[in-house]
């Protein structure tokens, strides 16, 4: 089995090629994988010449069953002065509200969020692009919203909890939102899992508070569904310094959330023995983590603390991990070229 897959560029803030690690959860045996990075110069940037890190983003089906993609809010410093590196440098950070629609190769704006938001949850769904919690200079939300194809937003049921920098993923009409952290300086991070099925009408849905993941809380993780198991890969565990301050431990393990049964009580069942992860640290990986032919793709991703070079901390080397169902400890190995973008705003 041969993949090859097309990583382009999206905007300036996550820069003009990506790296990529690939994830297989089919038999691997006598398999080979490339991973081929190019950059898109047919896509144009985003109309923010500042870029912008923490976007709500995915395809929406137009009325012609053409699909369009949504980019809105995000965040970014738009006073920094060039090549930045202190908060002074930086100046202040700004949220935004903008949604920004890609149609025939051009960017236009297509509405207004209610309110400035980054950091959120999101997936494609049937109706939109379903959007939940994140944060902004106000503090972490738990709001929740659908954003149409032709710009429009539509409020949905609000989290059980406030909830930012959590993984998420998509599975049909469902939405999962995982771990994440609810307050500015936590002690440590979430391990909850909650879940909106966008399927009914607005009226009729209802967040499912899921059995939490095995396992400590992590932030920043990346998320698939693949194969009736829910991925998690990478992230960082939070705790208190000595000097009282949150500090993070990058991850590089993979936790396997069994979705196999009829009753979503039993769903992450311990017992389970857990897939080997990437084997090396990834945080802040592009989400939802594309699924194809039973693979699972990371891009890009935050390796800060765990880079040779601590000054180019994005973006590790492209990496292909993968393993059959029977196996619990997958292989890692290069698998082609990789860039390292500019460090996104943070």
């Amino acid at each position: 089995m041969h993949i090859s897959r097309h990583l382009t560029r999206f905007s300036r803030a996550c820069g003009s090629a990506f790296a990529a690690l690939l994830l297989m959860a089919a038999p691997a045996a006598n398999a080979s994988f490339s991973v081929d990075v190019h950059p898109a110069g047919a896509i144009p940037d985003l109309p923010d010449p500042a870029g912008r890190a923490g976007m709500a983003a995915g395809t929406v089906t137009e009325s012609d069953g053409t699909q369009s993609i949504i980019a809105a809010g995000g965040a970014n410093f738009p006073q920094a002065a060039p090549g930045a590196s202190t908060p002074e440098e930086r100046g202040p950070k700004a949220y935004h509200q903008d949604i920004f629609k890609l149609r025939n190769g051009q960017w236009s704006k297509a509405g207004t969020l209610p309110a400035p938001l980054g950091y959120a949850a999101f997936a494609s769904v049937g109706k939109g692009l379903a959007v939940a919690g994140g944060h902004n200079a106000e503090g972490i939300l738990k709001d929740a919203l659908l954003i149409k194809a032709d710009g429009s937003v539509e409020k949905l049921p609000p989290l059980p909890g406030p909830v930012t920098e959590a993984a998420f993923a998509a599975h049909g009409n469902k939405l999962f939102v995982i771990g994440g952290r609810d307050s500015d300086q936590p002690e440590a991070a979430l391990n909850t899992i909650y879940m909106l099925d966008t399927t009914p009408d607005t009226a009729k849905m209802k967040w499912a508070s899921l059995p939490p993941f095995p396992g400590a809380g992590r932030i920043l993780s990346t998320a698939a569904v693949c194969d009736s198991t829910l991925f998690i890969a990478g992230g960082c565990t939070l705790s208190r310094d000595a000097a009282g301050e949150t500090a993070r431990t990058y991850l590089s393990d993979m936790i396997g959330y069994d979705m196999t049964s009829n009753d979503p009580a039993e769903w992450g069942a311990a017992g389970k023995q857990q897939p080997a992860g990437p084997g090396t640290p990834v945080a802040a990986a592009a989400g939802p983590a594309p699924v194809r032919e039973n693979s699972i793709i990371l891009i890009g991703g935050d390796k800060r603390g765990n880079a040779p070079d601590p000054s180019s901390p994005w973006c590790s080397p492209a990496t292909s991990w993968f393993m059959t169902s029977s196996e619990t400890n997958g292989r890692t190995r290069g698998s082609g070229p990789s860039a390292s973008p500019p460090r996104p705003p943070s």
